[in-house]
């Protein structure tokens, strides 16, 4: 009996477009002022910014603003200390080329995903569609283990395996005691990707009931 090549690729394609557009689209939320503002909001860490509360958080906001692409610029100073220097500021060019790429790139997928699904259902292939949608929200889950698990226990080895895929080596790398690591420390980052995996398993758990009610 030769393969169901169509029914294959379609599976794939779903699958691969599900994927692309859901860690995409996951910068959303995560990158919003309420999220941002949240985690940022700590006091001890905002106490070694030397910054008074409300200053640092505007800081921490104008952050956010420029990486999501709708703030144009950041003060080198705040409140008489030192801000963001040319060098935090090429690098926060760089975080903001690669979310709007991402956003690109999730967007596109999206509207691929959704061509494929209207196509199996005109082509009566539905069936092959949720394999894809499982295949995809298994995937989901399989990322957030192996990230987790490395996450927990190689935190340092995570983060610049992660930095240095992302930009060039050395580009991220900043003093400790800089306006931009003592705004964004460990905690937030580990707090951002606890969060990450919650919406991945959320989603893929949604991905998973949507298939199981189209089975029924």
């Amino acid at each position: 009996m030769r393969a169901d090549a169509p029914g294959a690729a379609l599976r794939v394609l779903v699958c691969l477009s599900a994927l692309l557009a859901f860690l995409g689209l996951t910068t959303y939320p995560l990158g919003s002022g309420g999220f941002v503002r949240a985690l940022a909001d700590h006091p001890p860490s905002l106490a070694a910014t030397g910054l008074e509360r409300g200053s640092a958080l505007k800081a921490a906001e104008l952050v956010r603003g420029f990486v999501m692409g709708s703030v144009d610029s950041l003060p080198a100073q705040v409140d008489g200390r030192s801000g963001f220097d040319r060098r935090a500021v090429r690098h926060l060019e760089d975080v903001r080329t690669v979310l709007a790429g991402g956003r690109r790139v999730a967007w596109t997928a999206l509207a691929v995903l959704c061509g494929c699904l209207i196509a199996a259902r005109v082509w009566g292939r539905t069936a092959q569609a949720a394999s894809g949608l499982r295949a995809c929200a298994a995937a989901l889950a399989v990322a957030v283990v192996l990230a987790a698990a490395v996450g927990v226990s190689s935190p340092e080895w995570a983060f610049a395996r992660f930095h240095d895929l992302m930009f060039a080596p050395g580009t991220w790398l900043f003093p400790a005691d800089d306006l931009l690591v003592l705004l964004f420390p460990g905690r937030f980052w580990a707090l951002s990707g606890a969060a990450w995996g919650s919406l991945c398993l959320a989603g893929g758990g949604a991905l998973w009931a949507l298939t199981r009610f189209h089975r029924r």
